[in-house]
């Protein structure tokens, strides 16, 4: 019996059809994030890099040796460094005070006090973070509520250079 002329055609799309359809697979696996980070050489003397994962609208600013996080255009987290003195007075201060404590924990090597405070503007919600192996420290705060505070916290890196 004699083949078909189109066989070896029709095996030709076949197979790029296949190729397609894996690479799809592949690229549909993959999943794409960037990154934007700032150095800062702080008070204390250290340099300290603070990274921040833009994907899904998440931005990074820098201005007078601060940072803030934003998303879409909004303001969820501002951050400032501490030397150890300030740092030791903001914990102190927290512990004694009325808050309500949300976690303790560590970022990465990072241990971190989250804590919401009332103030005359709102709650407020305040992280008190001290970078490992050095001698500085983080204070973020937001009147953001914790639904948009905790995802932006969670992109955050920090890291003595």
């Amino acid at each position: 019996m004699k083949k078909p002329k189109h066989a070896p055609a029709a095996r030709g799309r076949a197979l790029l059809l296949v190729m397609i359809v894996a690479a799809a697979m592949v690229l549909g696996a993959c999943s794409f994030s960037t990154t934007m980070s700032y150095t800062f050489t702080v008070s204390t003397g250290d340099e300290i890099k603070v990274s921040l994962d833009t994907t899904d609208g998440y931005w990074l600013a820098e201005e007078d040796s601060t940072f803030s996080v934003e998303k879409d255009d909004e303001v969820v987290l501002q951050g400032i460094f501490l030397n150890e003195e300030m740092y030791n007075e903001y914990m102190d201060r927290a512990k004694s005070g009325d808050i309500t404590v949300i976690s303790e924990g560590s970022q990465g090597d990072n241990p971190y006090f989250y804590y919401q405070a009332e103030v005359s503007s709102g709650t407020t919600n305040q992280i008190l973070l001290w970078i490992n192996d050095s001698q500085t420290g983080i204070m973020l705060a937001s009147l953001s509520p914790r639904e948009d505070v905790e995802p932006a916290f969670e992109r955050l890196s920090f890291s003595k250079e």
